[in-house]
C-alpha cells in the first residue's frame, strides 16, 4: 500500500518519515533553506516544532485502516490486522521466564493503539499524518517564499519526519514586516490547529467508550 501510495504522489509531500525516497535530512536541508531565505531578505518566520508523545500506542486500530483504504490497502488485510489485535494475548517476558498470565483487548479495558514495536506502525502512521497534514494545510496560514520577479513560489505547512513536525509562518512579500506580538498570534494559530487534528485522535475512542457507559465522568 505504501509503495503504491507514493508511485502515484498521494501522499502528502511534507511528511518524509517512512515514505521510499524521503529522509530526515531532506527536512533539515529544506529548514536551512528557509532561514537563509529569511536572513538574505530581512523577514520575519514563525516556527513550532512538536514531537507527538507516544504516537504509536495511540494509533488506533479503526483510524489505521480507514486511512490504509484510502491510499490503498485491501479490505482483508485490514480486516486481518484488527482481528489480531482484538484477539492477542500480552505475556511478559523477563529473566525469570515468560509470564502466565496475560493481557488482551477487551470493551471494559480497551487497547487501541497498533503499538511501538510493531512494524506496520511506522506505514500507519504516514497514512494517518498524511491526511492530517492535508487538513492543516487546508486551514493553517503557512509560509510562503517566492523569487523576487514572483515566477517561482512555494508555500510550505508542515514538515515533518514521522512524529515530529514543525509548522511555519510569514508575510514573505509585505514590505512592513508583521510585529514579534502579530507573528505569535500566526503561530499560535497554527500550533493550536495542529494540537486539535493530534488531540482528536485520542478523544474518538474515549467518546465511544463514553457512550457505551465504560468511562465515568465527573469531578
Amino acid at each position: 500500500a505504501l509503495q503504491h501510495a507514493t508511485r502515484r504522489k498521494l501522499l502528502h509531500p511534507g511528511q518524509q518519515g517512512g515514505v521510499p525516497g524521503r529522509n530526515a535530512p531532506d527536512v533539515v536541508y529544506c529548514e536551512e533553506i528557509e532561514y537563509e531565505i529569511c536572513r538574505a531578505t530581512r523577514t520575519s518566520l514563525g516556527k513550532f516544532d512538536n514531537d507527538a508523545t507516544s504516537c504509536y500506542d495511540r494509533l488506533h486500530c479503526f483510524l489505521a485502516n480507514i486511512s490504509s483504504l484510502k491510499y490503498g490497502q485491501n479490505r482483508k488485510v485490514c480486516i486481518v490486522q484488527g482481528r489480531t489485535l482484538k484477539e492477542a494475548k500480552y505475556h511478559l517476558k523477563t529473566q525469570l521466564g515468560v509470564s502466565e498470565g496475560f493481557f488482551q483487548h477487551c470493551e471494559a479495558y480497551p487497547i487501541y493503539g497498533t503499538g511501538q514495536g510493531s512494524g506496520n506502525s511506522p506505514v500507519y502512521w504516514v497514512f494517518i499524518s498524511s491526511t492530517l497534514f492535508d487538513c492543516h494545510a487546508s486551514r493553517a496560514h503557512g509560509a510562503r517564499f517566492c523569487t523576487p520577479d514572483k515566477s517561482l513560489s512555494v508555500t510550505l505547512h508542515m514538515l515533518g519526519f514521522v512524529d515530529d513536525s514543525s509548522s511555519r509562518t510569514n508575510y514573505f512579500e509585505k514590505t512592513q514586516q508583521p510585529t514579534s506580538e502579530e507573528m505569535l498570534r500566526l503561530m499560535s494559530y497554527d500550533a493550536q490547529l495542529w494540537h486539535d487534528l493530534l488531540w482528536s485522535l485520542s478523544l474518538i475512542p474515549i467518546l465511544r467508550c463514553r457512550r457505551r457507559g465504560y468511562v465515568r465522568t465527573g469531578g
